[in-house]
């Protein structure tokens, strides 16, 4: 688990609750309080000036406003492998992503990422990431 802006005791007793029988998550400190969202529950994030929004599976959007870089809130989802940042201001789980043209990264949700570099790396990974999950795609 990963805490973003999140007080140290608070922060232990959701990632006791939350790991590892639901998986990683990451404990955010939004407006209505102390979340954990576990991974498999997001389906992408988003950065706007400096704030950080955490779009869920459920249709749901968990807000961070950022004192740290976006860097540092996206590194612990980037190290865990489902996750691709297709541009500077997006990180996207691979599980939630149904389709890759030459300008972005279009989610199951109908939303979009952009994905300036979608003929490189970027596509070879969503490939990759397919055919590990052998998903056909539509």
């Amino acid at each position: 688990s990963a805490a973003a802006g999140a007080p140290a005791g608070a922060f232990g007793l959701l990632a006791r609750a939350t790991e590892p029988e639901y998986g990683p998550s990451v404990t955010v400190n939004t407006a209505e309080g102390l979340r954990a969202l576990p991974y498999a529950g997001i389906e992408y994030l988003e950065c706007t000036h400096h704030i950080v929004h955490f779009h869920l599976t459920s249709g749901e959007a968990a807000t961070l406003s950022l004192r740290v870089p976006f860097s540092a809130v996206a590194q612990p989802l980037l190290a865990d492998g489902r996750f691709l940042q297709p541009h500077r201001s997006y990180v996207v789980n691979l599980a939630e992503a149904d389709l890759l043209s030459a300008g972005e990264l279009r989610m199951r949700s109908g939303a979009a990422s952009p994905s300036p570099r979608a003929g490189g790396c970027r596509a070879g990974r969503f490939q990759q990431w397919v055919q590990q999950q052998k998903y056909s795609l539509k």
